[in-house]
C-alpha cells in the first residue's frame, strides 16, 4: 500500500507544476498587461522557480505535504500581487489617460487573455491527465487495503484511504480521494 501511494507522487506533482505554471503565468501575464513591459514579471519568475523546486524537493524525498504551500507561499503570492498593485499608481492612471496610454493597455489585455485562453487547454490537459493516472493509482491502493482483513479495536475494517464517487450535479459529494 505504502509503495502505492509512494507510486502516486509523481502524478501529484505533475498536476501541482502545472497548477503552478497556469498560477504564474497568469500573475506574470496581468502583470506586463498592467505595467506595459516585462520587467517586474521575474518577481513572478522567481517565486514560480522556488514553488517548483519545492515540489522537486518534497518528491525527492518520496513525501508529499500541502504545508509547503501554506501560509508562508500564500504570503509571497499576496506580497508580489500587492507590489504588482501598488506600481499602478493613481498618478501612472493619470498619465495613461493624458497620454492614451488607457487603450494600449487595454490592448495588452485583450492580447493577454487570448494568450492565456490558448494556453489552457494545454494545462488542462496535463491535469486530467496526471488525475486520471492518479485516480488509477489510488483505487488499486485501496483495493489492496479492502483485500486485506485488518480490523481496528471496535470491530470496523481499518481504512487508510477511501476514494469517493465524483460529485453529481447537484453538488452534494466531493469528489476525490480522502
Amino acid at each position: 500500500m505504502e509503495s502505492g501511494v509512494r507510486d502516486s507522487l509523481p502524478e501529484v506533482a505533475a498536476i501541482t507544476r502545472a497548477a503552478i505554471g497556469l498560477t504564474f503565468d497568469t500573475l506574470a501575464s496581468v502583470n506586463v498587461a498592467l505595467a506595459g513591459n516585462k520587467r517586474h514579471a521575474r518577481e513572478f519568475d522567481d517565486l514560480r522557480a522556488r514553488s517548483l523546486a519545492r515540489v522537486d524537493e518534497m518528491v525527492g524525498r518520496g513525501e508529499w505535504s500541502t504545508d509547503v504551500f501554506g501560509e508562508e507561499f500564500e504570503a509571497e503570492i499576496e506580497a508580489a500581487a500587492e507590489a504588482m498593485a501598488a506600481r499602478f499608481t493613481p498618478r501612472r492612471a493619470i498619465w495613461m489617460v493624458m497620454t492614451g496610454g488607457i487603450g494600449r493597455m487595454e490592448r495588452r489585455m485583450e492580447a493577454m487573455e487570448v494568450e492565456l485562453e490558448e494556453k489552457l487547454p494545454a494545462y488542462e490537459a496535463s491535469m486530467e491527465r496526471h488525475a486520471q493516472a492518479l485516480c488509477g493509482k489510488l483505487e488499486q491502493v485501496e483495493h489492496l487495503q479492502d483485500a486485506m482483513d485488518l480490523r481496528l479495536d471496535d470491530g470496523r475494517p481499518l481504512q487508510v484511504i477511501r476514494i469517493r464517487p465524483p460529485a453529481s450535479d447537484d453538488g452534494d459529494e466531493e469528489a476525490g480521494a480522502g
